[in-house]
């Protein structure tokens, strides 16, 4: 994502794009001109989809144990990461208190 932000928006003018996403709390829609609101966004659903993978392992085998509770925990950080990087979030999902809730909800069930 930094890449494509250095590479198709450069810093000396804006191009006017807009970025919408729904919040996936209240699915209000926020539209921003920033990148770094889609970064988080796209950030977001990746540690969504940590969680998702984390959930579907076999817990009663120790190599599900164990990729489980990787997952979880790469979630917690990703969401971690959204929350010590991106601050003034227009939807709720990407709000500091959510963010902290769902780090803290990775690092339970990670150690579950």
């Amino acid at each position: 994502l930094y890449f494509v932000e250095r590479r198709f928006f450069p810093p000396d003018r804006s191009l006017g794009i807009y970025f919408e996403w729904y919040d996936s709390l209240t699915g209000v829609p926020s539209c921003q001109r920033t990148v770094a609101f889609e970064k988080a966004s796209v950030l977001f659903n990746i540690g969504g989809l940590y969680t998702q993978i984390g959930t579907r392992q076999d817990r009663n085998t120790e190599e599900g144990l164990d990729t489980a509770v990787d997952n979880f925990l790469r979630a917690a950080g990703t969401f971690q990461y959204i929350h010590e990087n991106f601050t003034n979030a227009p939807s709720m999902d990407l709000g500091p208190e959510t963010l902290h809730m769902l780090v803290q909800l990775m690092c339970g069930q990670a150690r579950e």
